[in-house]
Protein backbone atom coordinates (compact mmCIF):
# COMPACT_ATOMS: atom_id res chain seq x y z
CA UNK A 1 0.00 0.00 0.00
CA UNK A 2 1.24 3.05 -1.09
CA UNK A 3 0.33 6.43 0.47
CA UNK A 4 -0.61 9.97 -1.56
CA UNK A 5 2.11 12.58 -0.90
CA UNK A 6 -0.75 14.58 1.01
CA UNK A 7 -2.02 11.07 3.02
CA UNK A 8 1.72 10.81 4.17
CA UNK A 9 2.62 14.38 5.18
CA UNK A 10 -1.28 15.15 7.29
CA UNK A 11 -0.23 11.45 9.34
CA UNK A 12 3.89 13.00 9.49
CA UNK A 13 2.21 16.41 11.20
CA UNK A 14 -0.03 14.29 13.17
CA UNK A 15 2.78 12.08 14.82
CA UNK A 16 4.90 14.66 15.10
CA UNK A 17 1.84 16.70 17.18
CA UNK A 18 1.88 13.42 19.33
CA UNK A 19 5.71 13.87 19.77
CA UNK A 20 5.18 17.19 20.60
CA UNK A 21 2.63 16.22 24.12
CA UNK A 22 4.95 13.66 25.54
CA UNK A 23 7.01 14.52 28.63
CA UNK A 24 7.97 10.85 30.06
CA UNK A 25 11.56 9.53 31.38
CA UNK A 26 11.47 6.22 29.53
CA UNK A 27 10.74 7.95 26.38
CA UNK A 28 13.20 10.09 24.07
CA UNK A 29 12.40 14.09 23.99
CA UNK A 30 10.63 15.78 20.97
CA UNK A 31 12.32 18.87 20.49
CA UNK A 32 11.09 20.36 16.75
CA UNK A 33 10.22 19.15 13.51
CA UNK A 34 12.29 21.13 10.17
CA UNK A 35 11.54 20.29 6.86
CA UNK A 36 13.79 21.33 3.87
CA UNK A 37 11.87 22.25 0.64
CA UNK A 38 14.75 22.09 -1.85
CA UNK A 39 15.42 17.92 -0.67
CA UNK A 40 11.94 17.44 0.55
CA UNK A 41 13.18 16.05 3.88
CA UNK A 42 12.07 15.91 6.99
CA UNK A 43 14.62 16.26 10.34
CA UNK A 44 13.12 15.34 13.94
CA UNK A 45 15.83 17.00 16.75
CA UNK A 46 14.81 14.47 19.49
CA UNK A 47 16.95 14.25 23.19
CA UNK A 48 20.56 12.90 22.76
CA UNK A 49 20.96 9.13 24.42
CA UNK A 50 24.27 9.09 26.01
CA UNK A 51 24.02 5.92 26.66
CA UNK A 52 23.77 4.88 22.47
CA UNK A 53 20.53 3.32 21.23
CA UNK A 54 18.62 0.44 22.74
CA UNK A 55 19.97 -2.15 20.27
CA UNK A 56 24.02 -0.91 20.84
CA UNK A 57 22.85 -1.39 24.60
CA UNK A 58 21.26 -5.08 23.95
CA UNK A 59 24.33 -5.95 21.86
CA UNK A 60 27.03 -4.85 24.26
CA UNK A 61 25.39 -6.95 27.26
CA UNK A 62 25.41 -9.76 25.05
CA UNK A 63 28.47 -11.70 26.62
CA UNK A 64 27.49 -10.54 30.50
CA UNK A 65 25.53 -13.38 30.64
CA UNK A 66 25.24 -13.24 34.17
CA UNK A 67 23.36 -9.68 34.64
CA UNK A 68 21.25 -10.18 31.11
CA UNK A 69 18.15 -11.36 32.80
CA UNK A 70 17.84 -8.60 35.54
CA UNK A 71 18.92 -6.33 32.41
CA UNK A 72 15.91 -7.66 30.42
CA UNK A 73 13.55 -7.34 33.22
CA UNK A 74 14.83 -3.37 34.05
CA UNK A 75 14.49 -2.91 29.93
CA UNK A 76 10.91 -4.23 29.45
CA UNK A 77 9.66 -2.79 32.98
CA UNK A 78 10.85 0.73 31.13
CA UNK A 79 8.69 -0.19 27.95
CA UNK A 80 5.85 -0.98 29.38
CA UNK A 81 5.64 1.94 31.68
CA UNK A 82 6.18 4.23 28.39
CA UNK A 83 3.55 2.60 26.10
CA UNK A 84 1.30 3.02 29.19
CA UNK A 85 1.95 6.56 29.24
CA UNK A 86 -0.89 9.15 29.53
CA UNK A 87 -0.01 12.51 29.17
Amino acid sequence: MFLRKDELEEMLKVEVNIMRMLDHPNIIKFYEALYSEEYERLYLILEFCEKGSLLGFIRSKEAEVDSWPLDARRICYDMAKAMFYRN
